[in-house]
């Protein structure tokens, strides 16, 4: 395990903010991820986030997460975004149909992508707040405990990228620039 240290920002932040907050850090790494590896972007963020706000996941925890996660993902949000993607290759679907109307149909069927994205995160949350135990000092060792465990646990295919890609989730500084000058724990 590394021996970063992470921020001690002193408050708390829900779970379906922490995605926002941070994806224009971890963005094309959670996609290489989730295409290279078929992991789930948001159980990536959900073992960070649960790092931060309270330590290691316990086992039983990942087990739900993942459980809900491996239906949710791939029947509800995976299908949204498939269609989505469908529609925009298939461009010729538009002969006869107002470029406009085309247009509003795709983003409303994003917009209902990105409402399953967040009852995922709603759900995960809840689960995470049956286990409401006192956050840990070192988030940092924790995410990455939390990450290879995830991995693991689905039985992902464990490779020396993935395990050089995991940690580019947690540049801390990256993540929360507007943190840095809060005081670093010892982890």
């Amino acid at each position: 395990m590394s021996e970063k240290k992470s921020p001690s920002l002193g408050y708390s932040i829900e779970f379906w903010c922490f995605p926002n907050r941070v994806w224009h850090a971890v963005d094309k790494t959670c996609l290489q991820l989730q295409n290279d590896y078929d992991l789930d972007v948001i159980l990536l963020l959900f073992c960070i986030w649960f790092a931060w706000q309270k330590g290691s996941i316990p086992q039983p925890l990942l087990d739900q997460a993942i459980a809900f996660s491996k239906v949710w993902n791939p029947d509800i949000v995976q299908s949204l975004r498939k269609t989505r993607k469908c529609m925009q290759d298939r461009t010729m679907l538009l002969e006869g149909m107002s470029s406009l109307d085309y247009e509003f149909m795709l983003e409303e069927i994003k917009n209902w992508e990105l409402k399953a994205e967040f009852f995922q995160q709603q759900r995960l949350h809840w689960l995470a707040n049956q286990y409401c135990e006192e956050r840990d000092k070192n988030s940092y060792t924790y995410a990455e405990d939390n990450l290879q465990r995830y991995c693991k646990t689905i039985k992902a295919k464990v490779d020396p990228v993935l395990l050089q890609t995991l940690p580019k989730l947690l540049d801390f500084d990256e993540l929360f620039p507007e943190e840095s000058e809060y005081s670093m724990e010892e982890g």
